[in-house]
């Protein structure tokens, strides 16, 4: 497996699946900031998120909205997440 799909995996699990706005299931992962402004950079696990459908495309609405809601959410989803006993290395 490559890179870019262990990164995607390890969001995945960190977020059990789940969108981080509304709780849906969901496999659809979202860089924060995208990879076009962070090119050496992008995959790093404070960047990214699950989200469903619905609100990644909300997210893609108002980008500088979306960046200071994300982080925020991710925040408070991995003290959650750690405290259950997450499968994201940043947590083991």
């Amino acid at each position: 497996m490559n890179d870019r799909a262990e990164f995607r995996k390890a969001i995945l699990a960190m977020y059990h699946n789940r969108c981080v706005v509304c709780g849906t299931p969901s496999r659809i992962v979202h860089e924060i900031i995208p990879r076009s402004r962070l090119p050496r950079t992008w995959a790093m696990i404070d960047n990214a998120v699950v989200l469903c459908k619905r609100c990644h495309d909300e997210a893609h609405e108002s980008t500088v909205k979306s960046e200071k809601m994300l982080r925020y959410v991710a925040e408070r989803m991995r003290e959650i997440y750690s405290k259950e006993g997450s499968t994201c290395p940043k947590h083991q």
